[in-house]
């Protein structure tokens, strides 16, 4: 029986590139051609396989035949564990950094500005409203034919909070 994806990321197996895609329309093809999915996502083989194994483990990916197949399709809530949290937004980050400063294809923008208290919370809750209604459009897209990295970040520059070591 497969594990679960939570499971897995409770045991620290979790691939950072296969965490939230739905990789049906590129899987079929890399049954055939080995390495498809590492060039299309600018990783290692060795990752790709890394990842794959785990989706198949896990159920979210099938066999069948030479053939990959999507299967279910899971979110893993990590907003429990603080620190595996932390590390997954540092990594995606690392990943939108490194995109960028190679001259990525990708919609990149930043705006630094002050504003009232009230009006950053405002600004904050308008963050999230944009959250919840992305994650509602990927859920409800087919067929998945692009993997996306959407990488927002609002935070206070002049925050007093000690930064966590």
């Amino acid at each position: 029986m497969a594990a679960s994806l939570a499971t897995a990321a409770a045991e620290g197996r979790e691939g950072h590139w296969q965490r939230g895609s739905k990789p049906d329309s590129m899987t079929e093809y890399h049954a055939q051609n080995s390495g498809f999915i590492a060039g299309r996502l600018q990783i290692s083989r060795a990752e790709e396989e890394r990842c794959l194994d785990l989706l198949l483990e896990t159920g979210q990916l099938r066999r069948e035949g030479q053939r990959l197949r999507l299967g279910a399709s899971l979110t893993v809530d990590t907003r429990g564990d603080r620190q595996r949290s932390q590390r997954l937004k540092a990594f995606w980050t690392g990943v939108a950094l490194e995109r960028l400063q190679n001259d990525a294809d990708g919609t990149f923008s930043y705006n630094v500005f002050a504003v009232s208290r009230a009006d950053f919370s405002r600004i904050q809750d308008l963050f999230r409203a944009y959250f919840r209604e992305l994650r509602r459009i990927v859920a409800a897209s087919e067929p998945s034919e692009c993997i996306v990295l959407s990488n927002v970040h609002l935070l206070e520059l002049g925050s007093t909070r000690e930064p966590k070591r």
